[in-house]
């Protein structure tokens, strides 16, 4: 059990430096999206979904991102819930996941307004 709890908090303290470091660079995938904004915390600090070419390329670009740090939905996370809010010109989708407890949660707030935005 003692090792379960180290083992998390290693990944917790040392994966999260270096998420935060690579996407203040803006990370880019393979299909063209960039990450690139702020720590995902809040709305003025949401992470910018980037070159999606589709609504549904940056809704799956939001779980693509958050698999990537915690691994596979059902196994590594859960969804708990998801709502979009718009203010003035930016959208913003925000996701509430639930990591290996249910009192242990995570919300990430993603800027999504440039593929819901483009004009068609």
């Amino acid at each position: 059990m003692l090792f379960r709890v180290v083992a998390v908090l290693c990944i917790l303290i040392f994966g999260c430096g270096s998420s935060l470091s690579a996407r203040r660079a803006g990370r880019q995938s393979s299909s063209g999206i960039t990450y690139t904004g702020g720590s995902g915390e809040s709305f003025h600090d949401a992470i910018i979904i980037s070159g999606a070419k589709s609504k549904s390329a940056g809704i799956s670009a939001e779980y693509i991102y958050i698999t990537q740090k915690y691994g596979m939905r059902g196994k590594g996370w859960l969804l708990v819930g998801q709502t979009v809010i718009r203010e003035r010109n930016k959208i913003v989708d925000v996701i509430e996941i639930q990591l290996d407890g249910a009192m242990n949660r995570r919300i990430y707030y993603f800027d999504v307004s440039e593929f819901l935005l483009r004009r068609r």
